[in-house]
């Protein structure tokens, strides 16, 4: 008799990052049965364009849940029977638009809930997507670069309730690896912590520049100073590490449970302003380096812009466009390697950099048409 293939369920399988695991689940594994994604959303945006399967082993069945992270009944459902749960789901915010009672919800309480529910049915694998701001810039603004999992680095002080939030995740996560579950069954996690993701299909929200340029000539404005500030991973690669993962987290689970990894790839380290400037040149905008504005002045105009929403706030919802938190973010070295991750899951990026920046390239060129 043929041996049962394994079941996924994917939390956040209809976002940015997870529809792109889901993809390469059904792509590169062979032994998978099904794969189940969990989301709010009920637009499924996975697509399967590099499909490497024979026709001897077609793709698996994709079933499609609509369910909230926060509801134990529902998930517990989604995970009964599931061999390996990808936990993807979370509220992504830096910029005050999310209520932090929401973060907290969804991220913590809901990464818990996952949790219980990994306990009820006896799941025995999880992999957590966590991020590089779990670790920082801390809000001193301390560098670190081309650093690893065992650089020293004082951790206190986020500046964002999303990365308090995605700390606690993480710190729950990995306090269950090694559980033993009322099945018999020992529960494994480990993390992962990819660098700042881009490419199709992800948040345009990114790129607060590009509406700006549009009101001026094309000219992006440079908000954070020049130098190596960032390594940022393609979404192709960063999901590829996370199929990576759940695999060796099953073959050696002694060895890759109870482990974070940084997940990066060989995208240039550069600064946030440039690293736009290069994905949006092919569209004819150019970064203007002539009206570099110090950035006491930006810190100050942030400062006025904070003071206006906590004043707006009992009357309406104001948005700064900048705050000192992102100014911090965009103009500290803070990137790291993926040293561990390649030994101890073989990652490898699948995507060099002139491919990866084509592909983003190409979808924010057909985004801008539709704009």
């Amino acid at each position: 008799m043929a041996a049962r293939g394994q079941v996924y369920l994917v939390t956040g399988g209809r976002g940015f990052l997870g529809s792109r695991i889901v993809e390469m689940l059904a792509e590169k594994e062979q032994d998978v049965s099904e794969i189940r994604v969990y989301d709010l959303s009920k637009t499924n945006t996975v697509n399967l364009l590099d499909q490497e399967r024979s026709p001897v082993t077609p793709a698996p069945p994709i079933v499609n849940i609509v369910g909230d992270i926060r509801d134990e009944q529902a998930l517990t459902e989604a995970c009964r029977g599931v061999d390996v749960i990808i936990h993807t789901a979370a509220v992504i915010d830096v910029t005050g638009r999310v209520p932090d009672q929401v973060m907290w919800d969804v991220n913590v309480k809901g990464t818990e809930t996952l949790l219980r529910c990994c306990e009820k049915v006896g799941v025995p694998f999880l992999v957590f997507t966590s991020s590089v701001e779990v670790c920082g810039p801390n809000s001193s603004g301390d560098p670190v670069r081309d650093g690893h999992e065992d650089t020293p680095y004082n951790h206190t002080g986020h500046r964002f309730t999303y990365s308090r939030t995605k700390a606690e995740a993480e710190t729950l996560v990995l306090s269950y690896n090694g559980l033993v579950l009322s099945s018999g069954v020992t529960l494994h996690t480990c993390v992962l912590r990819p660098m700042y993701i881009y490419g199709e299909g992800g948040p345009v929200g990114v790129f607060p520049d590009w509406r700006y340029a549009d009101n001026h000539d094309g000219k992006l404005p440079r908000i954070s100073a020049r130098g190596p500030k960032v390594r940022p991973v393609y979404v192709g690669n960063a999901a590829w590490a996370h199929v990576l993962a759940a695999r060796e987290i099953r073959r050696q689970p002694d060895a890759v449970g109870g482990q974070t990894y940084f997940v990066s790839d060989d995208t240039p380290v550069t600064d946030y302003s440039s690293f736009h400037a290069e994905l949006l040149s092919p569209m004819g905008y150019t970064i203007d380096d002539n009206t570099l504005i110090p950035l006491r002045v930006w810190y100050a105009m942030a400062f006025v812009l904070e003071m206006m929403q906590w004043l707006l706030k009992p009357l309406l919802a104001f948005r700064p466009p900048i705050t000192r938190g992102i100014l911090q973010l965009y103009n500290t070295a803070f990137y790291f390697r993926y040293d561990k991750a390649r030994t101890d899951l073989g990652y490898q990026p699948l995507y060099d950099w002139e491919e990866a920046k084509e592909r983003t390239t190409r979808w924010l060129r057909s985004y801008e048409k539709e704009w």
